[in-house]
């Protein structure tokens, strides 16, 4: 099947979409009301008819007056674009909406160690000591960077203490670096 007998068997409405999910058509409703726009500012707005009679003759006077070129910005058809821009919008953001859906709203999101031990630009140490001596000197270089840590607590033993959080929140205003 081609693109055409496609389009042919959607609705009216399934086109309608299609048309403003369009990328192509935001560009065309963009530098169409850019074009406007410099016409806008070119031509005088909101004057007096015989300035515009005595400056452009009444042949060019009753054309632009035809098309609402002299109070252009509230023209039914420069409002008509910018609603049309606004529809465009909103439709494009809903279909990407429905795209990215999967990626932004992740609930369970997927984690595999192996592509981040490929990374090329990446710095790797080991540390032998204590546990518990590298938790005490954990918080005081975090804390430079970010305004609030969160430390682990490991999991209560016995069973009678369930409602006890699972970590704690410090906040600490950011310290200076201090030089050596």
């Amino acid at each position: 099947m081609n693109s055409k007998e496609i389009s042919s068997d959607l609705s009216i409405a399934d086109r309608l979409w299609k048309t403003f999910a369009s990328v192509k058509l935001t560009i065309a409703l963009l530098l169409t009301l850019a074009a406007t726009s410099v016409v806008g500012t070119l031509i005088p707005q909101n004057e007096e008819p015989t300035a515009y009679l005595q400056a452009l003759g009444e042949f060019l006077y009753r054309l632009f007056a035809l098309f609402g070129l002299f109070d252009m910005y509230h023209c039914w058809w420069f409002r008509t674009l910018i609603l049309l821009l606004v529809i465009n919008i909103v439709v494009c953001s809903i279909e990407r909406l429905k795209v990215n859906r999967k990626i932004l709203f992740v609930r369970h999101p997927r984690f595999n160690i192996a592509r981040y031990r490929q990374v090329k630009n990446k710095s790797e140490f080991s540390e032998n000591s204590d546990a518990a001596l590298l938790k005490n000197l954990y918080p005081p270089i975090i804390s430079r960077s970010f305004r609030y840590q969160r430390l682990e607590e490991p999991a209560p033993r016995s069973s009678h203490r369930t409602s006890m959080p699972a970590g704690r929140m410090r906040q600490k205003p950011p310290q200076p670096l201090k030089v050596r």
